[in-house]
């Protein structure tokens, strides 16, 4: 069964260090009413996201946790040589909105995810995130 890719805004607050809400990979629930974890859904991943005009230069971390309420740490990938990478996008200060695109596969075997600014962003930033259909890489 093939199910098209979804788009949602995911909002990140003013602020140094600051995360977005918890999203649910496996059913792209958004927020604090999370279904229970069943672990039955396809399972999405992010794929691209639209970085809004007046983002602060910096990188877009992505935070991974087991549960919903969990602790959240960044996300490591390994390199072809072995050795350990953040999973990151680097942002540079942008004078209008822009498409990035990244790699699905880094988020295989993730449920939930968060987004974070490690830059002072001045305002609250609502950033669009593309998702793929995890089947489809």
């Amino acid at each position: 069964m093939y199910s098209p890719s979804f788009v949602t805004g995911v909002t990140i607050a003013a602020g140094v260090d600051a995360q977005s809400a918890t999203i649910d990979l496996e059913t792209l629930a958004l927020g604090t009413g999370l279904p229970a974890e069943t672990g039955k859904g396809m399972g999405y991943r992010p794929c691209a996201v639209l970085v809004p005009n007046g983002w602060v230069a910096g990188d877009l971390v992505f935070l991974a946790s087991q549960t919903a309420a969990g602790a959240y740490s960044p996300l490591w990938r390994a390199a072809a040589d072995g050795t350990p990478q953040l999973v990151r996008v680097t942002l540079p200060l942008l004078g209008a909105a822009r498409w990035v695109a990244f790699n699905p596969v880094d988020f295989a075997g993730v449920r939930y995810l968060r987004l974070q600014s490690p830059a002072d962003q001045t305002a609250t930033r609502t950033l669009v995130v593309a998702f793929r259909p995890a089947l489809i890489l």
